[in-house]
């Protein structure tokens, strides 16, 4: 998630955007070279990509976090039992 987060601040940062839709709109740009459009469109790519990425990690988390819950309550109704 770190890394995500840094990457995505490094291209704020580099383009002066805060979204991937702003940069998106920087494409109109008439100064922008035929590089330049590449290098935005493969940023803007990575962008969602990454988005996509925390969403699922985030979620897998969350999934995680519901088990690992699920299983201490199990593991305290099997120590009940027991005793």
């Amino acid at each position: 998630m770190a890394a995500i987060t840094e990457e995505i601040e490094a291209w704020q940062a580099t383009y002066d955007v805060e979204t991937w839709e702003e940069l998106e709109q920087s494409l109109a740009d008439g100064d922008l070279a035929s590089d330049g459009l590449r290098e935005r469109r493969d940023v803007i790519r990575s962008w969602e990509e990454n988005q996509e990425d925390r969403r699922l990690i985030k979620h897998a988390l969350a999934l995680y976090s519901d088990v690992e819950a699920a299983r201490e309550q199990m593991i305290d109704v099997a120590d009940r039992d027991r005793n």
